[in-house]
């Protein structure tokens, strides 16, 4: 029997995000780190052991966060205490296995916009248990920056704490704390959870596929 041709199309269900798979624990962010000019997210794929389902409130919460609000901004924006919101970050963490909010922020920010079998399309044909997305920062702010201040602020992206810097750059804690006094100052920012939203591009995985390579190692 045909249908009714008047009838409205019915409408396919929208894509699954990738944003989504790591908050229901399909996908797990292992490591952010360093490579050439730019980061490097380590992805696991896995088999959840329960779902989770995330709250309107939590939503909220990770919108605000990718826009690099403070967690005090974030409360006054939905109507909340200080406290509730940490709270709620603490747990959104715990779920998606990250030791660093700027994680989550650089993550909230790359996977932006994509869906999830994009995401894992982009990686590898094979599709492998894990793999890596390597992706520049924004050239518009890299380009107010010194190389010493690029590089500093790399290592601020990747986690590093300003004493194991200045070791790995072989310079003072003083000259650390200066290069990125000079660097927020410079974007217009006051602190590192603002430079992980600066500087990470919104759907940053997308913009750089030449730059993706499959991860054959160990997850």
């Amino acid at each position: 029997m045909s249908g009714d041709p008047s009838a409205s199309p019915v409408e396919e269900p929208a894509p699954a995000l990738a944003l989504d798979a790591f908050l229901e624990g399909r996908l797990q962010l292992l490591e952010v780190s360093r490579a050439d000019l730019g980061l490097t997210l380590r992805i696991r794929r896995q088999n959840p052991s329960e779902k989770w389902e995330t709250l309107p409130k939590e939503r909220q919460v990770l919108d605000l966060l990718g826009e690099g609000a403070s967690q005090k901004q974030i409360a006054y924006e939905i109507g909340v205490s200080a406290p509730a919101v940490s709270h709620c970050v603490r747990s959104l963490l715990g779920r998606m296995r990250l030791a660093q909010t700027m994680h989550l922020i650089i993550l909230l920010r790359a996977v932006e916009g994509i869906a999830e079998d994009e995401l894992i399309a982009i990686c590898a044909p094979a599709k492998p248990s894990s793999f890596v997305l390597h992706f520049a920062p924004d050239p518009d702010a890299v380009a107010r920056l010194t190389l010493a201040e690029f590089d500093v602020t790399l290592s601020a992206l990747e986690g590093q704490g300003n004493s194991t810097i200045a070791e790995q750059r072989h310079r003072s804690l003083r000259t650390v704390v200066n290069q990125l006094a000079a660097v927020f100052k410079k974007l217009g920012i006051s602190g590192r959870l603002e430079l992980a939203s600066r500087l990470t591009p919104r759907g940053a995985c997308r913009h750089h596929p030449s730059k993706l390579a499959a991860f054959s190692g160990a997850a």
